[in-house]
């Protein structure tokens, strides 16, 4: 496996580790998905001592973190996803970052909190009763009436009743096996419940379990679509809110992981432009509760986020050579502070590149018309 930087040059300021109690909100849409930013930033926040070995040549090694540097902070993972379960986010981290977050799990640098596999699934203790057995009846004794009269010649014998056999004790049906959920991975925990005070006990638990190898060690939590509650439960936007804000103040930063397709967004483009026109101008006033809380949900959580970067497809359609554009601005919770350090190394704040995400995992990030810069 090579050991080339894996995370294109122009992305490298902005999945550095962010400021202390700082938000950077990622949104993609249905064609553009970011799990290949958030396995930039894994890459970039765990690659000093989670690369996979290299066996070339017979010689085990570990490979260095993916931008050469030897002064990287010691940080530790939380990553929870409602949307894709821990074999999407193994293999996508081995792919795309060559990392090995089993390994980083023993290591207690990474912990993976599955909020979509046993999400709706009965609890543990609720076991599924067995259906009831049905015993056979006993064989009633035929009546006159049902006699078969007897045929042929008298010499031929008569039909009669049938002869009663003892019946053998009826066999019980096997039960319903009991509904359990497969063992977790080492390092991972399950939710088994949607409401918010359950996923706030387990996450809370691995923040405060993690740091414990290391004192001075940071812990970055990444929520991967936490809005797919406000569409399978009741759950308002204030409430999830709430839930992010509470979860903030347990970690050094968090990174935010949400849809910002339209139908989401319709009610908030309302809102500000007088309605959804065009291709969506049938749909003007019509707005479902899903789309209002959405709305509100990612509208909220971009004015308290630092940076908001979006991945989209291109407007003109599908390219052979371009999967979408990604887009940098700030948020409403960017400082002057962050703004003068980034700028003093010489990158603008805010940007718009296209990028290209290759069969083996790479991505190529260029600004347009440098289709050939990685």
């Amino acid at each position: 496996m090579s050991n080339r930087n894996r995370v294109p040059p122009l992305l490298e300021p902005y999945v550095r580790l962010p400021p202390e109690a700082s938000l950077t909100l990622l949104t993609g849409v249905l064609d553009a998905t970011p799990t290949w930013l958030v396995v930039r930033y894994l890459d970039s926040l765990l690659g000093n001592g989670g690369r996979l070995q290299n066996t070339r040549g017979g010689n085990e090694d570990i490979m260095d973190n993916s931008n050469g540097t030897e002064d990287q902070e010691d940080v530790a993972v939380v990553l929870v996803s409602w949307m894709r379960d821990w074999e999407f986010w193994k293999t996508e981290a081995r792919r795309g970052g060559g990392l090995d977050l089993a390994r980083l799990a023993q290591q207690k640098r990474f912990a993976f909190v599955d909020g979509l596999t046993n999400l709706f699934a009965p609890a543990p203790s609720d076991k599924v009763a067995p259906p009831p057995t049905r015993s056979l009846a006993p064989q009633q004794q035929p009546t006159a009436r049902s006699t078969v009269p007897a045929r042929g010649p008298s010499t031929l014998p008569i039909r009669g009743p049938p002869v009663r056999t003892p019946a053998a004790a009826p066999q019980p049906l096997p039960a319903h096996p009991q509904t359990t959920s497969p063992t977790p991975a080492p390092g991972t925990t399950t939710l088994t419940s949607p409401s918010l005070p359950h996923a706030a006990e387990k996450i809370t638990t691995l923040v405060t379990t993690l740091p414990s190898a290391s004192p001075a060690r940071k812990t970055v939590l990444i929520l991967d679509s936490p809005s797919a509650l406000l569409a399978t439960t009741s759950t308002p936007a204030s409430s999830l809110s709430s839930f992010i804000l509470q979860l903030r103040s347990l970690v050094h930063s968090t990174l935010l992981v949400t849809e910002a397709d339209l139908p989401f967004l319709s009610a908030a483009a309302q809102a500000a432009y007088g309605g959804v026109r065009g291709a969506y101008g049938e749909m003007a006033g019509k707005v479902t509760p899903v789309e209002a809380e959405h709305a509100a949900f990612v509208v909220q959580q971009a004015h308290g986020a630092r940076l908001v970067i979006s991945a989209r497809g291109l407007e003109t359609g599908v390219a052979r050579d371009v999967s979408g554009v990604v887009r940098v601005g700030r948020g409403g919770g960017w400082d002057e502070e962050g703004e003068s350090e980034v700028e003093r190394d010489g990158v603008v704040a805010e940007m718009e590149v296209l990028y290209y995400v290759q069969a083996d995992g790479g991505v190529r990030v260029f600004e347009r018309g440098a289709g050939d810069v990685g």
